[in-house]
């Protein structure tokens, strides 16, 4: 009787450690499986984020203008229309003084269609324009001095700059950075000469 006891006694502490084994087993998965939800949050968050800091942008000449957009050739994507509203922002130009053969920037949130041509919405739209009469000419670059402030900046002209003469005014679109050296210097997108 006593063995049958201990063997019972035995049984039951055996089954007892069986299911807290089990519970334990049972604990650990759930917290695995918590990690991994967790660690894949925490992933797609980063992404998230990776994708918010992301900044898409076109930057070319305008071809075409209408009301609430212009369509202009991205130096990569070619023909893109650009539509615009009332939360665009417009720096160096104002929406109603776009013109055909300018230059501009166009920042926006990376939806484009899939349209004929390609469409966005506009975030910011920027022209970067300096105007000034030349100084001093060679075959790579210009001094001019500049209409806006008196300055001279000395310009890196563009391989299809128009013929120039010292004493031309001209109008250059560049991509707004200039160094802080005397003089600056700049690079030339495009030049137009004014007069």
């Amino acid at each position: 009787m006593k063995k049958i006891l201990v063997i019972a006694l035995a049984a039951v502490l055996a089954v007892s450690a069986m299911v807290v084994v089990a519970e334990n087993n049972a604990k650990e998965e759930n917290q695995l499986q918590t990690l991994e939800a967790t660690e894949n949050n925490l992933v797609e968050e980063v992404a998230t984020e990776e994708e918010a800091a992301q900044v898409y942008s076109l930057s070319g000449a305008v071809t075409e203008v209408g009301e609430d957009y212009f369509i202009m050739q991205d130096s990569l994507l070619g023909e893109v229309q650009v539509n615009f509203g009332e939360e665009s922002v417009f720096e160096g130009v104002e929406a109603d003084k776009l013109e055909v053969g300018q230059i501009v920037f166009v920042i926006y949130n990376g939806a484009m269609t899939r349209s004929l041509p390609p469409q966005v919405f506009a975030l910011r739209v920027s022209m970067f324009v300096v105007t000034g009469e030349i100084t001093e000419l060679s075959e790579e670059s210009m001094t001019i001095v500049r209409d806006e402030i008196g300055d001279e900046v000395i310009v890196s002209l563009p391989e299809d700059a128009p013929e120039l003469a010292v004493g031309d005014h001209v109008l250059i679109y560049s991509n707004g950075v200039m160094t802080m050296s005397l003089p600056a210097r700049m690079n030339a997108l495009s030049v137009v000469v004014t007069e």
